[in-house]
């Protein structure tokens, strides 16, 4: 048993491996009676002891299906991180629409096109991009955009790796497709710091405010970085600091804001904070077209 712990994976065995390091096929029928081995999927035995995760789910459906495999959608975000989507109940497979293999107890998707595949916690799993073009099929417009500024904080490169997968992707039945066209335009190469701030966004462009920029970067007059403002108006000197806990909470964050805010009250710079329990009292939104008045 230890000579097979050596080569698991999340506590997880493939009949052809165990072969291949010459166990005899009745050793592993006589471990899989006994409960040393205990059948997962078929041809995939979990050893006794190890622990019945969702990865290892996943990684036994892989297993089971094949190279052509890969976890996928609500699974695959989970794996990947993404903000906003926590461990699923079920575990979702990705597979060639040609391949005919139907792991037990997960969900199976399939698929004509080829697709980009990475290795998380040693799982295959669909990229990053293919994984919000399928997510935005089962997702709101609303959910696929926070969706997307969530992947965007973890990879800034994510748009142009999206425009280079929707490229291939042609199918006039994916609706998902049209929903991740539209956002990649929408956020103009650059994404949101936080829910927060995509909130504050539609409300500003509901009121058909100027748009602002994104990240706007303040310096002073010696050309001297002062600040990243989260939505800015050079125009009209007027920063939106849109401030959470997460971000702000630490004393040593709360120093450097202090001191950042400073000088840009110094610099002339109109600034006005909003938070997520001020989100809908107005008094910011009210300011706010105060400051961008015409001056």
């Amino acid at each position: 048993m230890d000579e097979i712990v050596k080569f698991a994976e999340l506590g997880l065995v493939t009949r052809e491996k165990l072969i291949a390091h010459q166990l005899d096929p009745d050793a592993i029928d006589y471990r899989a009676r006994e409960g040393s081995l205990v059948a997962v999927q078929r041809g995939v035995y979990r050893l006794r002891g190890a622990p019945d995760s969702f990865e290892a789910r996943a990684l036994a459906a892989c297993l089971y299906a094949g190279e052509a495999a890969a976890i996928s959608h609500f699974a695959a975000a989970y794996l990947h991180g993404i903000e906003g989507f926590p461990k699923p109940e079920n575990v979702e497979v990705l597979l060639p629409r040609q391949v005919k293999a139907k792991p037990s107890g997960v969900l199976v998707h399939r698929t004509p096109e080829p697709f980009q595949s990475v290795k998380l916690q040693g799982i295959k799993t669909t990229s990053l991009p293919r994984t919000l073009i399928d997510l935005a099929d089962q997702l709101s417009f609303d959910e696929v955009e926070k969706a997307l500024n969530a992947a965007w904080r973890k990879n800034r490169a994510i748009i142009p790796w999206l425009k280079q997968e929707m490229a291939k992707l042609k199918r006039k039945e994916w609706s998902g497709l049209d929903k991740v066209s539209q956002l990649v335009r929408r956020m103009d190469g650059r994404g949101l710091d936080s829910d927060l701030e995509l909130e504050v966004l539609k409300e500003i462009e509901r009121r058909a405010l100027p748009k602002p920029t994104k990240g706007l970067v303040i310096l002073d007059d010696q050309g001297r970085y002062v600040i990243r403002g989260d939505l800015g108006w050079e125009k009209w000197k007027t920063v939106l600091h849109c401030d959470s806990v997460a971000w702000h909470g630490t004393e040593q964050a709360m120093m450097r804001d202090a001191f950042q805010r400073s000088e840009l009250s110094l610099l002339k710079w109109t600034q006005i904070a909003v938070m997520k329990r001020t989100l809908e009292d107005g008094l910011w939104l009210r300011q706010l077209e105060r400051a961008l008045q015409p001056r």
